[in-house]
């Protein structure tokens, strides 16, 4: 199931899958900071389009740590190959390390009847030693 929104570094941005660049350009997919939108082309191969989301992704990561630089574009295309490459080689060991990255709720503790009866008896004997005088 493909994303609707992402919030990165804090900043909540929606996802939008499009036909086309509107702005008549051939872009393959772009990143609307002020807007806090990232668009992807539809009509693109499976790398293809998942190198293009992990690009803007890249690029929302850029503006949201203030990275700023003169050679911006070449350095997140060359960021995403190499991340999308290792991806493809490697996806077991990107498998661990997302199960890693996303918390887990702790488990309650089940308490059986035996445990909670001895609990109690235990408390009520604190309660009686631990009056004042």
């Amino acid at each position: 199931m493909r994303p609707t929104s992402m919030n990165i570094l804090g900043l909540q941005y929606e996802v939008k899958w499009t036909e086309s660049d509107d702005s008549g350009g051939d872009k393959l997919g772009w990143c609307d900071f002020s807007g806090l939108t990232i668009y992807i082309i539809e009509e693109q191969p499976k790398t293809a389009l998942a190198n293009t989301f992990m690009h803007e992704l890249i690029h929302a990561i850029h503006y949201g740590m203030g990275i700023k630089s003169t050679d911006e574009e070449n350095l997140t295309n060359r960021i995403t190959n190499g991340i999308c490459a290792a991806w493809a080689e490697n996806p077991e060991a990107f498998k661990w390390m997302a199960s890693m990255l996303v918390p887990r709720k702790k488990a309650k503790r089940k308490v059986s009847n035996a445990k909670r009866k001895k609990i109690s008896k235990r408390t009520a004997s604190t309660r009686k030693h631990s009056r004042r005088r």
